[in-house]
């Protein structure tokens, strides 16, 4: 599979060359978010429980709970930086504020103690049976029981907010794109005074053009209500930067990434950019308009590889290669150990080490 020229286009621009100075030691990259991030944090927590159906193992199709037909994104980066350390708080399901829908105990799994939830080490502090996971699983619980850093050199990163506009549907009211920001911006003021100086944010792709979107009738809807959060969470960037100083704060493109892949989809091995993998009869609608993704024993589409999307909503791991390589130049300064070794994003894509003689 050939590589887009966009790609090259993207590492050539957003190329990093940093230097690791004295006693250098490897950073560590803190990931906050929801099922597009998340390594098996709900799986583990519900033990193999969610995702459901309940009476059949969750591997195949979400492998260790992921929620695509492989590696996500971050579990990509994970094995590709040789130095940097990712810590992984991501929950699927979770949203940018705190998650309070009130939602049927039909929709999300309960569990028998939410001290079950473990984030960055730290159990959830309350415990009741049965509870729903979604008490705890927000980007601002995410960030409370984020302990914090002394490293400069750590960095930060934020992908949230679809879960925000997709269970919506479940909730009385609508966020707007500038809540979901607001409170996108108080978590980035918390992890920044803990230590956090440079934040990295995701923006969202198209909504719009997901399965569950055009089936249900709210393409049009949420392809709008992503466009004002992305254009909103580039104003907050800039906007935390004036208020923190020394807070850096910059945002990934995925949307653009996304864009592309649709726009051209053979370039990437793919061919189906409507449909999901796994099929509809493994769908179930709960008594409201927004279908609930169950997983069958096995998807049925033959190749998963040749699918945008896995299920209703969900990127195949194809995608999150590409995602990966969109994060990659934004975090590869937390990859640098070596005392005076260089670091390069190279236009091709490679991440190459020189070391300095001396």
């Amino acid at each position: 599979m050939r590589t887009p020229a966009r790609s090259l286009l993207r590492l050539a621009a957003a190329a990093v060359v940093a230097a690791a100075a004295g006693s250098a030691t490897a950073a560590t990259v803190w990931i906050f978010g929801d099922s597009l991030s998340d390594p098996g944090n709900l799986r583990a927590a519900t033990a193999g429980r969610f995702p459901p159906p309940f009476e059949v193992a969750p591997d195949p199709p979400y492998p260790d709970g992921r929620r695509t037909n492989g590696d996500n994104w971050a579990s990509y980066l994970d094995r590709d930086f040789r130095h940097a350390t990712l810590r992984n708080a991501a929950v699927a399901g979770a949203i940018a504020g705190e998650f309070q829908y009130e939602l049927a105990p039909s929709v999300f799994v309960p569990i028998d103690n939410l001290n079950d939830i473990t984030v960055f080490g730290v159990q959830a502090a309350v415990g009741q049976a049965p509870a729903l996971l979604p008490d705890v699983i927000g980007l601002q619980q995410q960030v409370a029981r984020f302990s914090g850093t002394s490293s400069p050199a750590d960095i930060g990163v934020f992908w949230i907010g679809a879960n925000d506009f997709f269970a919506s549907t479940l909730a009385p009211v609508l966020p707007t794109a500038a809540e979901v920001v607001d409170n996108i911006k108080d978590a980035a003021r918390a992890v920044n005074a803990k230590g956090i100086e440079t934040l990295v944010m995701g923006n969202l792709p198209d909504l719009g053009a997901t399965p569950l979107a055009r089936r249900s009738g709210l393409d049009a809807l949420l392809s709008a209500r992503t466009l004002q959060f992305n254009a909103l969470l580039a104003t907050a960037a800039q906007d935390l930067m004036t208020e923190l100083p020394g807070f850096g704060v910059q945002i990934v493109d995925i949307h653009s990434a996304f864009d592309a892949v649709l726009a051209d989809p053979a370039a990437y091995g793919l061919s189906n950019i409507t449909d999901p993998c796994i099929p509809d009869g493994a769908q179930r609608v709960p008594p409201d308009p927004f279908p609930i993704p169950v997983t069958p024993t096995v998807p049925n589409c033959g190749d998963p590889n040749r699918y945008v999307f896995f299920d209703l909503v969900h990127p195949t791991t194809v995608l999150h290669r590409e995602i990966a390589n969109e994060f990659a130049p934004f975090l590869a300064a937390a990859d640098v150990t070596l005392p005076g070794t260089l670091l390069l994003v190279a236009a091709g894509g490679l991440l190459l080490r020189v070391d300095r003689p001396g």
